[in-house]
């Protein structure tokens, strides 16, 4: 990798401002002072230092967001805000999103430059479940259980695979889903008599959203948490 690159990814930066560190005299590599911007590193094996700061450089970047409503689920739009203006970092990264949540949908959501890891996550022969909390208008109707678990027949005809749904009262339940549909849960809900309010997901495979996180914030995922989704 050239170390322009490198210096873009590790600190941030503009191509402009790593450009200056170089012709400043500020970045040693393997302990010898680097002063032309064409240098190729190895990545993974040169040991290169920004001052007396040594930068370390990661492959992949993984983070879990806990999603605010509003933001729709793009990396670009020219008319409505995304969920990357919460995200300051990584700017000279290719970030993208691991599924997606609707606009106004809150909770858990991945992003990273993995292209493998996303094409795991969002493959349909994975079967991975995606558990929602949901806070629904209407009636709990008593065979809902057996419903979902058959397959909701949504308004345009398609059938749902089968998903579970879990009582929490008569307003309030969870809903564990394999699929990802365009509004999916809402229109199962609706299928059921049940109109949804508020929506949030919590959960994706084994990894639960960060209870810590605030609406709009992530953080990193660690190294257990990535290892357990690449199951």
């Amino acid at each position: 990798m050239k170390l322009l690159k490198y210096l873009e990814i590790v600190t941030d930066k503009s191509k402009n401002e790593c450009l200056k560190l170089i012709k400043d005299k500020h970045i040693k590599v393997n302990g010898i002072l680097i002063t032309k911007e064409k240098t190729t590193i190895k990545e993974q094996k040169d040991e290169v230092l920004l001052d007396d700061q040594i930068l370390i450089y990661e492959e992949f970047i993984y983070l879990m967001m806990n999603k605010r409503g509003g933001l729709v689920c793009a990396t670009n739009d020219n008319f409505q805000q995304t969920v990357f203006e919460d995200i300051k970092e990584f700017k000279n990264r290719d970030l993208r999103l691991v599924g997606r949540l609707d606009k106004n949908t809150e909770g858990l959501l991945l992003i990273t430059d993995d292209g493998d890891f996303i094409h795991h996550l969002t493959s349909p022969k994975h079967d991975i479940v995606k558990k929602y909390y949901v806070e629904f208008s209407g009636k709990y109707k008593d065979n809902v259980e057996e419903c979902f678990l058959e397959g909701i027949v949504l308004d345009d005809g398609e059938k749902c695979l089968p998903a579970t749904i879990e009582k929490i009262d008569d307003n309030k339940c969870y809903i564990n889903i394999q699929e990802g549909k365009f509004h999916q849960v809402k229109r199962m809900c609706a299928a059921c008599g049940m109109k949804v309010e508020y929506l949030k997901r919590i959960k994706i495979g084994d990894l639960i959203l960060d209870g810590n996180l605030e609406v709009g914030e992530y953080r990193k995922l660690t190294t257990e948490e990535i290892l357990m989704l690449k199951k």
